[in-house]
């Protein structure tokens, strides 16, 4: 699936990057996508968009959101968690690693959740 060679030539547009979530590594984002054949560029970053208006009430958490388990339960999206290329998944680990910096302790310790960069995460946090 990766490219043979990085397609430098891609770039998310200043625009785009407005319409990408905060709290992941958009630089990284950018360098996975680059791995990556043209076709399946969307594939991975639809996650990472944040939703419009009419689709908000499509991701949810299904508990209460002032809980610490709440803030752990990952919304319902379809996300890809784990690949077999070596590089692209390190890369996928680097684009969520802001989001597993903005976990308190107790969160990153109770989300097991299999996400990914949580458990590099845990390796950072905790040794």
């Amino acid at each position: 699936m990766r490219l043979e060679k990085r397609d430098t030539t891609f770039v998310i547009s200043p625009d785009l990057r407005s319409k990408i979530v905060a709290t992941i590594d958009i630089q990284a984002l950018e360098t996975l996508l680059q791995w990556l054949p043209a076709n399946a560029r969307d594939w991975y970053l639809k996650p990472f968009l944040l939703p419009i208006p009419d689709s908000a009430a499509s991701v949810r958490e299904d508990s209460d959101s002032n809980s610490v388990q709440a803030r752990a339960t990952i919304p319902d999206i379809e996300i890809v968690i784990r690949v077999s290329d070596p590089v692209i998944q390190n890369l996928l680990e680097d684009v969520w690693q802001p989001y597993w910096s903005t976990f308190s302790d107790e969160e990153l310790r109770i989300t097991d959740e299999p996400m990914p960069g949580l458990e590099r995460a845990k390796r950072r946090r905790f040794g």
